[in-house]
């Protein structure tokens, strides 16, 4: 293991799935790490409210994306809303006004949202598609600066930010 892992219990045995068809009433909605030089990161999160476990099944994960080709990626994947990385409120603007989507600032409170996710890897009520490469990679590599540091590096960020961002919200109504 890396020193200074964010999410050390992350695993690709208790984490990793195949890829199933998923049911058209489990809800689902994005989290999304905008960049422009770095990639930006749009996570599809899905929720199973007869197994009470989440989902993360699709992932974009490109840069130098303009708003219209992100709001056309958020729209053909059908999320009921999308919640975003709040430094990009310009960008997220464009998008929203542009494509006409359901969009909601994400809650930037990194500590509060690392721990909402280690509960649920710890719990294993969340699993990664194998597909979604990207997301998996990064989160095996996403640390903190430097050791006994609690600010997170930059490095292996983006999908983990999106992750994050995704559950930034309240979800108890899910």
């Amino acid at each position: 293991k890396i020193e200074g892992l964010i999410y050390p219990d992350f695993n690709r045995a208790d984490h990793v799935i195949a890829p199933f068809e998923i049911p058209k009433h489990w809800p689902k909605w994005a989290g999304l790490d905008y960049g422009w030089t770095d990639p930006t990161s749009i996570l599809g999160i899905t929720f199973d409210p007869e197994g009470k476990k989440f989902y993360i099944y699709d992932q974009f994960y490109k840069n130098r994306q303009l708003a219209e080709v992100i709001g056309a990626h958020i729209k053909q994947k059908g999320f009921s809303y999308t919640i975003w990385d709040p430094a990009a409120v310009a960008v997220m603007n464009e998008v929203r006004n542009v494509c006409k989507l359901r969009m909601e600032q994400a809650d930037n409170s990194v500590d509060i949202g690392i721990q909402r996710i280690t509960k649920l890897l710890k719990e294993t009520r969340i699993e990664f598609f194998d597909d979604c490469e990207n997301v998996i990679r990064e989160m095996e590599g996403y640390c903190y600066e430097k050791s006994g540091s609690s600010k997170p590096g930059h490095d292996c960020s983006h999908s983990p930010d999106s992750l994050r961002y995704g559950f930034s919200r309240n979800l108890a109504g899910v």
